[in-house]
């Protein structure tokens, strides 16, 4: 059996940005485990580990730098 390493991860993101980022989650095949709506919105993500690099980059690029990834597992 293949097994595929994952990686679980957090981002708190402005309510304008949800929708670009959202997007940008389903592109990279990121499931979402959890969501929490407060004064921002928090995401918890699981993703192919090997995506990990790229989805940061680009969720930088998409949001003007004002999100970043923080490693959960």
């Amino acid at each position: 059996e293949f097994k595929v390493k994952k990686q679980v991860v957090g981002i708190d993101i402005p309510y304008h940005l949800y929708d670009n980022v959202k997007r940008l989650i389903n592109e990279y095949d990121g499931n979402i485990q959890e969501e929490t709506f407060a004064a921002e919105v928090t995401i918890i993500i699981e993703f192919v580990a090997s995506v990990l690099d790229d989805f940061s980059y680009n969720l930088q690029e998409q949001t003007s730098g004002q999100v970043t990834v923080i490693l959960l597992n």
